[in-house]
């Protein structure tokens, strides 16, 4: 289960709504291969085809450092042979893997005012 966030910009009026943690469609490591870049989609396809274990799916709310969207971030935990790997997304705007984890206190990509982030439900 995950949860829905709402970033907000009470200057400019940007909105937008982010789904941040893990849903049941994510115990299938395929479904997220739309929120990849098509390099990162291929690692997923050979770590699926190489018999990874353990994959988690989860995604943290992030703003790029480079062209400061807020996004969701994908993030694809797995063992394959013993060791841990990670898949970590891109900046869907940009293509940077130049993220940080923010939790408010974000400035407004539109706007640079700060945007307020609030819990606005819960998704699956």
């Amino acid at each position: 289960m995950g949860v829905v966030y709402r970033a907000e910009c009470k200057n400019c009026g940007y909105s937008k709504r982010l789904f941040a943690g893990g849903g049941r469609n994510d115990c299938m490591p395929q479904k997220i291969g739309r929120e990849l870049s098509e390099e990162k989609q291929a690692l997923l396809k050979e770590m699926i085809s190489n018999g990874a274990k353990r994959v988690i799916i989860n995604r943290i709310i992030c703003a790029c450092k480079d062209c400061g969207e807020i996004y969701a971030l994908p993030i694809v935990s797995y063992t394959l042979d013993g060791e841990k790997h990670e898949i970590i997304g891109d900046c869907p705007k940009c293509s940077s893997e130049n993220a940080e984890a923010v939790e408010n206190n974000v400035p407004c990509p539109i706007c640079k005012a700060e945007i307020t982030l609030t819990q606005d439900g819960l998704w699956d």
